[in-house]
């Protein structure tokens, strides 16, 4: 099993199963080490590899800035399970 852990101040539609399926292709050997910081260099989405699938993927809570006055929910990461 693997556990990918993200925090971040926002993140994007599908952004963190986009990030897991190139590391999955790099750390399965389909693609090269360097696949993700090209694919960040080039900006071109096409050529990622597939998104991965939501099956595995839970939202463990949500942290706001106090100024936001918003309840704070779990511990702020999604983390993905394969």
């Amino acid at each position: 099993m693997l556990i990918f852990e993200f925090a971040a101040d926002g993140f994007l539609h599908h952004m963190i199963r986009n990030i897991v399926g190139a590391a999955v292709e790099v750390g399965s050997g389909k693609a090269e080490i360097g696949l993700l910081s090209d694919l960040l260099l080039l900006g071109d989405r096409r050529l990622s590899p597939p998104t991965f699938s939501p099956a595995g993927l839970y939202f463990s809570g949500a942290h706001y800035d106090a100024g936001w006055n918003l309840p704070q929910v779990g511990a702020g990461e999604a983390a993905v399970f394969c």
